[in-house]
């Protein structure tokens, strides 16, 4: 019996040392390889189920972001007034602050550019985020012209007015215009507008996630003769005769005469617009982004400007993407500068080249088939060339300007912007 006991605690003594994995003594036993978690479990296995089973230690990375504030109410442009000395844009927002709540909403806020921003990013393209060089200060008080509340708040339940009284923008000509930088009705200055609101209950201060749609007033002559141009923001027309009409007559100035649309197929002009028996006929349907020929016979030159509401067009919804040599060699294209894509050049050559405009060879550049731009001089009555490629590469200094018109030749045929 004893026998029978021996040899039943040696065979368990034997199995428990075939059960002791080998190495070293005092080594933790090796795991199987572990099953990667972070791009999807390690194969077919869910990757949940498999953090689950041999994850052994799970990070978790949490990014802290300040509230976005209010969303910005939208902003029309209502008039424009040119007297020399006393130039204005009045503007109304389109929920004023009476329909806000008032303890998310304490005060709106208005930026003035030279470009048409459409987010935080375009309109932060030349400044830092909390500079005021585009923050305007609004004149609420039509009368005194001095807005009694804090400055650059706009307070107002309907419209208020920017009276250039500010100094946003007494700098030097950096737009290479040969002229000043202040004031309205200017064509060498076009402005735009948008409007962000502000809660600055409780601190921080939050801004809206987004401005608002941008807004513009844009100036451009008509001499007599052939006049090359744009309609560069909503007035709300839709037909050519329509727009024949507010060119018609401009502070008792006849504007236009005739209005011809250029087919980029056909390589012509076609006649959309013309007066019979005293009245304007054309049902051509118009669009903002849309460049016409107008002819003027009156001597004298007038303003033509577009403001209002003056809503700015995304580039995806202009008409002139396509560029066409219309089956030659070589084609004619007249195009607006399209505003988003102005801004795209804008910001690559204020961070590449710190320069705060847009030459026609970053234009040229931009299109793939271009091979020259022209613009067109209204007083001389001729093109004047101001991009080509010299060696191979872009050439031309000449600013060129969001929502005006350009002549654009092309080698082969091609879409800008991209859509």
């Amino acid at each position: 019996m004893c026998k029978w006991i021996y040899l039943v605690g040696l065979f368990a003594l034997w199995s428990f040392v075939l059960a002791v994995p080998s190495g070293p003594v005092g080594t933790v036993p090796v795991s199987p390889p572990m099953t990667t978690s972070l791009d999807g479990g390690g194969g077919d296995l869910p990757p949940f189920e498999s953090m689950a089973d041999t994850t052994a230690n799970i990070y978790i990375y949490v990014t802290l972001r300040q509230p976005e504030g209010p969303y910005a109410s939208g902003i029309e442009i209502e008039s424009t007034y040119c007297a020399a000395g006393f130039e204005f844009v009045q503007i109304k927002a389109l929920q004023p602050l009476a329909f806000r709540d008032t303890a998310e909403v304490q005060f709106y806020m208005l930026y003035r550019t030279q470009w048409a921003p459409f987010t935080w990013g375009d309109l932060n393209i030349l400044t830092s985020y909390d500079d005021s060089m585009w923050i305007i200060d609004p004149i609420e008080d039509w009368f005194t012209h001095v807005d009694p509340d804090p400055p650059y708040r706009w307070y107002t339940y309907g419209s208020t007015r920017d009276e250039f009284g500010d100094t946003v923008w007494n700098r030097e000509d950096i737009w290479g215009t040969g002229y000043g930088t202040k004031g309205v009705c200017d064509p060498n200055v076009n402005w735009y507008y948008v409007s962000v609101a502000v809660d600055s209950t409780p601190m921080p201060v939050k801004f809206s996630p987004e401005p608002s749609s941008p807004v513009g007033e844009v100036d451009q002559w008509l001499y007599q003769g052939d006049n090359i141009v744009s309609y560069p923001v909503d007035i709300l027309v839709r037909r050519v005769d329509s727009l024949a009409m507010v060119m018609d007559t401009i502070d008792g100035i006849p504007g236009a005469e005739e209005i011809y649309k250029w087919n980029a197929s056909s390589q012509n002009w076609t006649r959309v617009a013309y007066i019979f028996f005293g009245s304007w006929n054309g049902t051509t349907p118009v669009a903002p982004g849309d460049v016409f020929r107008v002819i003027k016979t009156d001597p004298d030159s007038v303003l033509w400007q577009t403001h209002t509401p003056g809503y700015v067009p995304y580039d995806a919804d202009i008409t002139n993407h396509s560029l066409s040599t219309g089956g030659l060699p070589m084609g004619d294209n007249y195009i607006m500068m399209p505003y988003q894509e102005y801004n795209m050049l804008l910001s690559t050559n204020s961070s590449m080249y710190g320069i705060d405009y847009v030459r026609a060879k970053d234009m040229l550049g931009d299109i793939s088939t271009a091979t020259e731009i022209y613009r067109w001089n209204s007083s001389t009555q001729n093109w004047t060339r101001i991009a080509y490629y010299f060696f191979g590469a872009p050439n031309g200094n000449t600013r060129v300007l969001p929502g005006l018109p350009y002549r654009v030749i092309v080698n082969g045929n091609c879409t800008w912007p991209p859509e």
